[in-house]
């Protein structure tokens, strides 16, 4: 017997959805579970926005690696590397 599950994701903005990239990809790492192999998807705002990318089959990885992240260059300051 195989088990059913499905994917609740909530709103919260742009810090919302990367919080959820990032506990979509735990989820894979720690649990072995792809959030892809949901039975069924939904979201609220940012929600809707990452299980519409989700049912399109792109793994959370993917989205983590589209987001720029800011690094300290060797000055110390702050730049965006995309």
């Amino acid at each position: 017997m195989s088990s059913r599950w499905g994917l609740v994701l909530g709103g919260g903005g742009v810090l919302g959805g990367a919080w959820m990239v990032g506990a979509l990809t735990a989820l894979q790492q720690l649990h072995g579970l792809d959030p892809r192999d949901a039975e069924l998807i939904v979201g609220t705002s940012a929600g809707s926005v990452t299980a519409a990318v989700t049912n399109a089959r792109w793994c959370a990885r993917s989205l983590d690696m589209s987001t720029p992240s800011k690094k300290p260059d060797s000055s110390g300051s702050s730049r965006t590397r995309w």
